[in-house]
């Protein structure tokens, strides 16, 4: 199958660098020729290319101007992104030119000392930050940090963001999934709207409870929306296991479980004075 190679389209329509890195990360497919512009598929794939033969009565292209359907980073939308006829050739194979294409979105480096403004803050950016994928959506402004998937921002110098709308903030933190936020230091937030609020903490599941005083190692959120935030479980960084967002934690290697006013049920049929010994109140282990 022809497709429109990358390097030709590069040399021969320098104006569209960016559209043809962009819209084509998988590939040209080249469909074949209509008479006119108006009679070009509306339900095209991206990377669906057709020559148009006649320019008709607009005058604005030549006869033979081929048209790729992708993304158009100055209409910031899909659109036909065209291509004069002497500006590419079809020469090479799809597998040619993917491999072409790939190599050239290895990654887009921001460039140093650029204001970008993300979430109502503008930053400066900082050496290395890269952006893959939706390069106008994505946002990667600290030192050496990475930001790839759609609307998701790295912050944070050497910090990382993936997913969906998701971002990492805090220095060498990780944010993935949908809508997640890692701001503590070297922390870790993934699944559903989960936030990492301290350093090196991990948090999974959704929803959770944001732990800001690095109380928890690790927190599992169950939670249903930003205004129902819950956790089924969590871990503090002495080990003690907190279920069903209380406030007391359990040892599973001590002898006993401490209730929240203080007093202990004790594993054992004896318990210092006025803690609980096994069996006196019906509990047993």
């Amino acid at each position: 199958m022809d497709v429109v190679t990358l390097g030709a389209a590069l040399n021969g329509s320098k104006k569209y660098t960016d559209q043809v890195a962009q819209s084509l990360m998988g590939g040209v497919h080249y469909r074949g020729s209509v008479s006119y512009y108006a009679d070009l598929p509306n339900d095209a794939t991206e990377g669906d290319s057709y020559t148009v033969k006649y320019a008709g009565t607009s005058g604005s292209v030549a006869d033979g101007t081929e048209y790729t359907w992708g993304y158009d980073t100055d209409a910031q939308d899909y659109a036909w992104i065209s291509f004069s006829k002497d500006a590419y050739s079809k020469a090479e194979t799809d597998d040619t030119f993917v491999k072409k294409v790939d190599e050239y979105n290895a990654g887009k480096t921001v460039l140093q000392g650029t204001s970008v403004t993300i979430d109502g803050t503008t930053y400066t950016v900082g050496q290395g930050a890269e952006v893959f994928n939706a390069y106008s959506a994505n946002k990667a402004v600290g030192g050496n940090s990475h930001a790839e998937g759609l609307a998701t921002a790295s912050i944070g110098y050497a910090s990382h963001s993936e997913g969906t709308n998701t971002r990492a903030i805090g220095v060498s933190s990780h944010s993935e999934g949908d809508s997640t936020v890692a701001t503590g230091v070297n922390s870790h937030a993934e699944g559903q709207s989960t936030k990492a609020s301290s350093a090196t903490q991990h948090v999974e599941g959704k929803y959770n409870v944001e732990d800001s005083n690095n109380k928890f190692a690790h927190i599992i959120g169950n939670g249903t929306s930003n205004n129902a935030r819950s956790n089924a479980y969590a871990v503090d960084w002495e080990g003690k296991i907190y279920t069903h967002n209380s406030n007391t934690g359990f040892d599973i290697q001590s002898n006993y479980i401490e209730f929240p006013n203080g007093q202990r049920l004790y594993n054992s049929s004896t318990a210092p004075t006025g803690d609980i010994p096994d069996g006196s109140i019906g509990v047993g282990w």
